[in-house]
């Protein structure tokens, strides 16, 4: 039995459609109301943005522990981590005097974000001078700041067990604006697998990894010279296309039919070498092949 743990006013209608996707039984329970659930020996919890614990969860295996999730939804410490760890972001300072550090010349353009945001909501995009200023503002108490970048395309990576489930890009409304996201009109289209950016499909795999998910929904920014920057990843992501629901639908009943963790990946020359197997089904019958020969 699968059981999807998910936080209050999360994506309900998307979980919805995936379950009816999925092969292997499961349920959605809410975090707060957990009184007609019990998970059993064999069977699996996905968390969906939550870090509640599942009745009996100990003894399932479970995707998404809770330390990864709060890792997730502290954007300033998850993009500190990520820095730390090599992972390809927008150069970020903990405080103004970092930012300074760093001297900015009058042209150079920062983000402020608080520790915790979504949506757009409280970015604020100027020069270093601005930014000491409106640092000190309640509302970006523990927040941080983050180099600018020009970015000409942004996509969404779904990262599940290490490998790429589906590639979205964002087409904004507006392309001057900071943020390019589904509540400033943003709207998502499926990439085909030739078409995947396959640095930003590395950044994004390696983004989920030191964050500690086993799935997540990567935000990743491309400039003009096709340098991939990682914003943040996702543990309850928006799952409005049908494409993108049997995607995760099929590596969700890929994981529990061979109780499957986390796949590295080596060296990436094509979209083949980062795909999750069960949305390729013919890399899927070559890993077989390689494992009975072994």
């Amino acid at each position: 039995m699968l059981y999807i743990l998910r936080r209050e006013g999360t994506g309900l209608t998307g979980l919805k459609e995936i379950l009816g996707y999925l092969k292997n039984p499961a349920q959605i329970v809410l975090s707060t109301r957990q009184e007609n659930a019990q998970a059993q020996a064999g069977d699996t919890v996905l968390k969906w943005g939550t870090t509640a614990t599942m009745q009996g969860a100990a003894i399932a295996k479970v995707l998404n522990k809770s330390p990864a999730i709060q890792m997730a939804a502290n954007k300033r410490d998850a993009r500190m981590l990520m820095q730390r760890e090599g992972v390809p972001v927008p150069k970020s300072f903990l405080t103004v005097n970092d930012m300074i550090a760093s001297l900015p010349t009058p042209n150079n353009r920062f983000v402020l974000r608080p520790f915790k945001h979504s949506k757009g909501h409280y970015m604020r995009v100027g020069n270093a001078a601005e930014i000491t200023i409106h640092s000190k503002k309640r509302a970006y108490k523990d927040g941080y700041i983050s180099q600018f970048i020009d970015k000409v395309k942004e996509y969404r990576v779904f990262v599940v067990s290490g490998k790429v489930a589906a590639v979205a890009i964002k087409i904004p409304e507006n392309a001057d604006a900071a943020a390019w996201n589904h509540a400033a009109g943003a709207v998502f289209d499926n990439l085909r697998w030739d078409a995947w950016p396959l640095k930003a499909c590395e950044a994004a795999i390696k983004a989920t990894k030191i964050v500690g998910l086993d799935f997540g929904a990567v935000d990743v920014i491309e400039d003009a010279q096709g340098n991939p920057y990682v914003l943040e990843v996702n543990t309850a992501p928006a799952v409005d296309s049908e494409y993108r629901q049997q995607c995760i639908a099929k590596t969700i009943d890929y994981i529990i039919e061979n109780n499957s963790d986390w796949m590295e990946t080596g060296d990436v020359t094509g979209w083949r070498d980062v795909i999750h197997p069960a949305i390729w089904t013919k890399g899927r019958k070559r890993g077989a092949q390689a494992r009975a020969a072994e």
